[in-house]
Formats: structure tokens, sequence, C-alpha cells
């Protein structure tokens, strides 16, 4: 599931930024139903990883403790999902895991105090990880996700961030498109909200992701089968 570990580093030295207290990263090991039609959802988290460490080397072993042996997973009909269906994510915003675990502590104890049903401890994993994506430490990147492979769009969009001075740390050539991600913690956002966001909101196939979660595959990785590409002379 790994092609190109040279970009996988330069993506990591442009993109991911070094850890602060109680930050993390997140990354995920995820299949589709458009690219495994047994799949009884459109997405399904298979595993994840945490990433506690600011190092090329740990964020790397990450991603190899998530590649999984054959016939690892399969579909409810038994089929083997097989690698070429899969793709790993990283979530490009730090996330507070101390934030993640007291959430996580205040639920159980509600569960506790006014459930009473024991078998929801079973999913305290799923319980931590969804807290914990849902406790970004700060917000230092936006995600233009391009559904298309329309160089000229592609082309139109980054001038757009260029003319008001946007800078733009990373594109990835995805299996649908293009993932362009932009730095959001400046003063230029006010020219981004004002002049930028209302022209690119209202163009087919492009998306523009502010959330407190932003997945992105992996460039040096197969997404679905494509390696994901840098992109990144003309950032």
């Amino acid at each position: 599931m790994i092609y190109d570990t040279d970009i996988m580093k330069k993506f990591f030295e442009r993109v991911v930024q070094s850890l602060g207290e109680n930050e993390v990263y997140t990354l995920f090991l995820i299949s589709r139903r458009k690219w495994f039609k047994e799949l009884p959802s459109n997405y399904e988290l298979l595993d994840y990883e945490v990433v506690k460490e600011s190092s090329f080397e740990e964020f790397y072993s990450a991603v190899l403790r998530l590649i999984p042996q054959d016939c690892a997973y399969t579909s409810r009909g038994g089929k083997c999902i097989p690698k070429s269906a899969m793709a790993i994510y990283v979530d490009i915003i730090p996330k507070d895991i101390k934030k993640g675990v007291v959430k996580t502590i205040e639920k159980f104890i509600r569960i506790l105090a006014f459930e009473n049903d024991s078998s929801k401890f079973k999913g305290f994993c799923r319980i931590m990880l969804s807290n914990l994506q849902k406790s970004p430490s700060r917000k230092p990147y936006f995600l233009i996700d391009v559904d298309s492979k329309d160089n000229s769009l592609i082309e139109y969009i980054t001038e757009q961030l260029r003319k008001y001075s946007v800078p733009v740390v990373w594109i990835s050539e995805t299996k649908g498109g293009y993932h362009i991600i932009a730095r959001r913690d400046g003063k230029w956002m006010k020219d981004f909200y004002e002049s930028i966001y209302p022209v690119l909101k209202n163009i087919n196939n492009v998306e523009i992701k502010l959330e407190k979660s932003l997945l992105t595959p992996i460039p040096g990785s197969f997404q679905g089968g494509f390696p994901v590409k840098g992109v990144w002379n003309d950032v």
C-alpha cells in the first residue's frame, strides 16, 4: 500500500506540524463501497493509529502498522476486502488528547449514572476516537477537495489563492481529483471569506472544507489502487 516513501516524507515535512503538549495526529485505514461493492456502507473504518511524536519515523511506523495482512478484513458476506479497495488517510488537524479523554470520561459517567447499560463499554475505543476527532487543538489548515482532473480548474483555484496571498502548502492528486491544503491561521482569511469563498463554493465539483477534522489520503501510498501523488513544485 506504499509506493514512494520520499513523497510521503516530503508531505510530512510540508504539512504535518510539530506537536505541542497534549497534541496528537490520527491516521485511518478506510475502505469505500465505490472501490468494493460488497461493503454495507459508503465508508468503512477498518483501523486507526494515534501518532504522539513529531517525527517522520513515528509517522511512517504508524502507516506501516495500518497495512493489513491479506484477508484481514471481510465484508458481511464473508468476502475478503482487497488492499486495492483501501486507503490510509491522515487527519491534518492536530487533536487535543486531553480534551478527548475528558469527553470520553464524561460520556461513560453519564452511561453509569443514567443509562445502566454496560454493553456500551464494549465500544470504548470507537467512542474515544469519536471524541478525539471532535477535539481539535488548533486549526492550521483548510482543504479544497476538487472532484475533477481538470488541470485548468486547479490552476484557476490556485491563482485565486495566490491573488489574495493565501499560502498553499501542498496539493495532492487523488484517485478522484485533487486535494489542495492551505493555511487558515493568518490575516489572509478575511480576504478568503470575502472574495474567494463566495466564488469557489459555487463551482461544480469543488468543496471547501473547514471542519474540525480534515482527512486526506497520504501521498506516497495507494488510495483504492491509485498512487496518491504530490504536486509541490508550484506551491
